[in-house]
């Protein structure tokens, strides 16, 4: 073993219930606060940084050449490997390792991958240079990086999942944010593991746009977009409640809404396949509520079974759209292994 042993970190996805896009600054200030549910899903992302003989810096992303740099400063922060060089020139420059990177998640999936895998760089990283992040400053890092990335606002309900996974009852209000973390072995996550449907549509997103769009049009747009986003605020509270109780139809009630209330505020929110597999009589039998993850545009679906019993069915209907059905559990946060042992990292 070399000076320093491997690092390996791997971070989940999430799926958002309700309250998103609430989390963008300063949309949540100009509301006086909001919330935001969401719950890690155990698609991830896995980062390793493992020493390397000789001067300079290799980068391996899953499935592509490896490219080689002089040091981690010279990665251009503006190509196919931007996330990585944004991440990378939040630390001083080093050489001789090699970074790695993958993920199982969709394309465009509107789970917050992008979000997942600049938590696991950053620990990943942090860790090998010996310049840890705490789990509390990640969030605040993480998005800050990720909106230079896309030259766009972003908020900060995708790293917490990816950080602390389990349920996440998060409120944002003018200079503070609370979580409540509900563990996965909890009878709400039971409940969502139990009732939740999720399928792939295999439309790519960009939420980054979707989301610049409806924050602006938020600030500039007057007492429509005020009042539409209270009303996401008010039906995010809704959702709490049902998840709370464990109600079914309320909760995809609380989906439906949100639903509506996104498509009224854009055109692009949704699509033609989407609209029509939803409005279905097949799937108003099948689901209490269907919605699209993220910001919407493509990306996954999220909805509440009616029966649990009848999943197969579900998973048929959803694969005669052109949808692929996805098996999920609730998963565990952040995990770090330092030379193949687990470390502790909140």
């Amino acid at each position: 073993m070399g000076r320093n042993p491997t690092v390996t970190v791997r971070s989940p996805v999430r799926v958002d219930i309700a309250g998103g896009t609430l989390d963008i600054y300063p949309v949540y200030n100009l509301l006086g606060s909001s919330l935001t549910l969401n719950f890690a899903v155990n698609l991830t992302t896995r980062v390793e940084v493992r020493e390397k003989q000789g001067s300079g810096v290799r980068v391996c992303p899953g499935g592509e050449t490896p490219r080689e740099f002089e040091n981690s400063h010279a990665i251009d922060s503006r190509g196919s490997l931007a996330v990585v060089g944004s991440v990378l020139s939040y630390f001083p420059p080093a050489d001789r390792f090699t970074l790695s990177f993958e993920s199982n998640v969709p394309p465009g999936s509107g789970l917050g991958a992008s979000s997942s895998l600049i938590v696991s760089l950053l620990t990943a990283l942090g860790i090998f240079l010996k310049k840890p992040l705490s789990p509390g400053n990640i969030p605040q890092v993480a998005s800050e990086i990720e909106s230079s990335v896309i030259h766009m606002l972003t908020g900060r309900q995708d790293y917490i999942p990816a950080i602390f996974g389990g349920l996440n009852v998060i409120r944002f209000s003018p200079g503070k944010t609370q979580l409540v973390h509900i563990e996965r072995d909890r009878a709400e996550c039971r409940f969502l593991e139990k009732y939740g449907f999720l399928a792939y549509t295999g439309q790519a997103h960009i939420s980054g746009r979707e989301n610049w769009n409806l924050v602006k049009n938020f600030i500039e747009g007057g007492k429509k977009w005020r009042e539409g986003f209270e009303k996401l605020y008010e039906i995010a509270e809704k959702a709490l409640e049902a998840l709370t109780k464990k109600d079914p139809e309320a909760l995809g009630e609380a989906l439906l809404e949100d639903w509506k209330v996104r498509k009224s505020l854009s055109r692009t929110v949704s699509f033609k396949k989407f609209n029509e597999f939803a409005s279905s009589p097949e799937a108003k039998k099948t689901f209490t509520g269907l919605r699209l993850c993220g910001a919407g545009g493509g990306g996954t679906l999220f909805g509440l079974l009616r029966d649990p019993s009848r999943r197969e069915q579900a998973e048929k209907l959803a694969s005669k759209a052109g949808f692929t059905p996805m098996k999920f559990s609730i998963s565990p946060g952040l995990e770090a292994r330092v030379g193949g042992k687990k470390v502790a990292l909140l």
